[in-house]
C-alpha cells in the first residue's frame, strides 16, 4: 500500500496517536469510522496484540475523550 495513501485515510500508530486523531476527527464532525485490525498478513501474536490495543485502550480512549472534551 502506498504510504500516502495511509496518510490520507488511515489512522495507523502508537495508541495516544490513534486516540488523539480519532478524537480530532470526531471533533471535526466524523461520526462513523471503519476500524479494521489486523487482516492476517502478519504474525497472528502480533495480530492478537493489536486487536488488543484496538478494543482494550484505543476505543475506551475514543469514548472517554469524546466524554470528556
Amino acid at each position: 500500500m502506498r504510504p500516502d495513501l495511509i496518510d490520507r485515510s488511515a489512522v495507523v500508530g502508537p495508541v495516544d496517536h490513534c486516540v488523539t486523531r480519532l478524537t480530532e476527527l470526531a471533533g471535526l464532525g466524523v461520526d462513523r469510522f471503519i476500524m479494521c485490525g489486523p487482516l492476517g498478513w502478519t504474525d497472528p501474536a502480533e495480530e492478537a496484540k493489536s486487536r488488543a490495543l484496538l478494543v482494550e485502550t484505543v476505543l475506551p480512549g475514543l469514548r472517554a475523550a469524546r466524554a470528556h472534551p
